[in-house]
């Protein structure tokens, strides 16, 4: 990677971008000062990323090679500190070396993860085992903060001549299960929060599990911190694509007049996945498909689908737009479960799932569909459908705005055109595009219909386009919340989705789990439902390029 060997300036990287047919190119990196933020108060004084739950998978395959990325890129300082932390015993050298073959293996950007930037990366590193709930030993870790901090920035002033105030800026990254959270912010409160500089608790998903434990998670929390010092991250609102949405609508002339219910049939949000509960089924069990990407990342895409024009406060415009969100109707959901199929176990089969679990486990959905309606003067009348398995045909997460048909008699005498069609797909091979109408090139004056195809391999190849977590660190980093979910929002969300949690979820509830085989399309009552919402598939194969890749 570039960032080891550059100097301060925008790097460079030979990279493979899109498919193995293209050829190699020069990934172009900007500098932190060409995007603006070499100034910022992250970056002149001292500076500790504290994670807690380093040991755990989300820390590995996420966070590490996130924070791995923007070291190498040289947007975080020379003077960075990073603490991992952990229930576990082992040092800090042990830590390194059983954090080495994740970091290798993860491509932190478009460039080929190269071993000096690991190592140079890992230097950084180093590993405290603690109790969560031991103030003893938060006061251990902010004593060994304390440490290291000075040495690290001593060491960055004399190699870059820093003459700036040395304030101490600490940011803990809570990696770990909502029931440690109160215990370890108290812990914190009271022994390493730094009295010249920012602290900041960056908290990880999930925010309770419904109404009642969310609101007392966010009221402990509330009496430790203030909301400005808090950044509840959702990853997807780090994903090109869905960073991409306001812009698509916003700045784009011919594309917001028709974000409405004159020119909108139907919305589909949907996030399929080819594999199923891998090991985690017990997890799982206690969460479902609807707490676990419905209530928070596929809501979110939605806000940004459908907010009104934000008046300089994002969050504001989103929670509007949540306020105006009707009750769920059962008969427009539907819930499933997979079962064995093309050679993989069903849910059920998950050895994760404890005895103790298993009743709960066959009511537990592992698919849903379901219809979000917003009674505002923009979109009333029009369906959102939102959509999430496991074990499905394949893996695809995108938005699928179709627009109504178009007739046009007096030119076309009895044709009906196929809908247009505004796609968005978050994953895989990120693209945006629009399925429009045109008469078959040469002789025939038949339709066809094909894709203005905006695919982001084949475009922005070239162009370094970082992983969500490191954006969204970078941007906590700045003291941005934007792109972080608020508590109002939050509260909001749950409101929504806690009453039809307690239905399902309820020993009298006449909604069945439909049982559907790994590996299918899902429950066929899912589809059937499709042409009364308005919703049509489309019509014809996408000749979209990224999706052959």
């Amino acid at each position: 990677m570039a960032g080891a060997t550059a100097a301060k300036g925008a790097s460079t990287a030979t990279c493979n971008a899109g498919s193995e047919s293209e050829k190699s190119c020069q990934l172009y990196v900007p500098s932190a000062h060409e995007l603006g933020f070499d100034q910022e108060a992250f970056r002149q004084g001292k500076l500790s990323i504290v994670i807690l739950g380093a040991t755990g998978d989300l820390a590995r395959k996420e966070i590490f090679p996130a924070l791995l990325d923007l070291v190498a890129q040289r947007f975080l300082p020379e003077q960075v500190v990073l603490v991992g932390v952990g229930r576990s015993k082992r040092t800090s050298e042990e830590f390194r070396q059983q954090l080495k073959p994740a970091l290798l293996e993860a491509c932190p950007s478009q460039a080929n993860a190269c071993e000096g930037d690991v190592n140079a990366f890992l230097q950084k590193m180093s590993y405290c085992s603690l109790d969560y709930k031991s103030q003893e030993d938060f006061k251990g870790l902010q004593q060994f903060l304390e440490e290291v901090e000075d040495a690290a920035f001593q060491s960055a002033r004399k190699a870059d001549s820093l003459e700036q105030p040395a304030l101490r800026n600490r940011v803990f990254y809570f990696a770990v299960p909502p029931f440690v959270f109160e215990d370890a912010a108290s812990a914190i409160k009271e022994t390493c929060l730094t009295d010249s500089g920012f602290n900041r608790i960056i908290l990880e998903k999930p925010f309770g599990r419904d109404l009642h434990t969310a609101e007392e998670l966010s009221t402990a929390l509330k009496r430790l911190y203030t909301e400005d010092q808090l950044y509840r991250m959702d990853h997807f609102l780090g994903y090109e694509v869905c960073q991409n949405i306001l812009s698509v609508r916003f700045r784009n002339a011919f594309v917001e007049p028709l974000m409405n219910n004159r020119h909108v049939a139907a919305v589909r949000i949907s996030l399929k996945e080819d594999f199923g509960t891998q090991g985690r089924g017990g997890y799982f069990t206690k969460y479902g498909n609807i707490r676990d990407v419905v209530q928070n990342h596929l809501l979110q895409v939605l806000t940004l689908v459908a907010l009104e024009r934000p008046d300089g406060d994002l969050r504001a415009a989103k929670l509007e737009l949540l306020r105006a969100v009707r009750d769920i109707n059962m008969d427009e959901v539907v819930v499933g479960q997979y079962v064995a199929g093309n050679d993989h176990p069903g849910f059920l089969e998950d050895d994760s799932i404890a005895e103790r679990d298993e009743e709960a486990a066959k009511r537990c959905p592992t698919f849903v569909q379901l219809v979000i309606r917003i009674d505002n003067d923009r979109w009333r009348g029009v369906p959102f459908i939102i959509l999430a398995g496991k074990g499905l045909e394949e893996s695809r997460c995108e938005v699928r705005i179709q627009f109504k048909e178009t007739r046009s008699p007096d030119i076309f005498p009895g044709e009906t055109c196929p809908r247009n069609e505004l796609v968005m797909r978050v994953s895989p091979h990120e693209a945006i595009y629009m399925r429009m109408n045109m008469k078959t090139p040469g002789l025939s004056g038949d339709l066809t219909q094909s894709e203005l195809d905006l695919c982001y391999n084949s475009q922005y190849g070239c162009t370094y386009r970082p992983r969500a977590y490191a954006r969204l660190l970078l941007e906590a980093l700045r003291g941005h919340q934007d792109q972080f979910v608020g508590e109002d929002e939050l509260l909001r969300a749950w409101e929504i989705f806690t009453p039809l949690l307690e239905k399902l979820e309820g020993h009298a509830c006449d909604k069945k789990l439909v049982k559907y085989p790994f590996g299918s399309q899902g429950p066929q009552q899912a589809r059937d439902m499709l042409p009364s919402l308005n919703f049509l598939e489309p019509e014809g194969p996408e000749g979209n390029a990224c999706w052959k890749n």
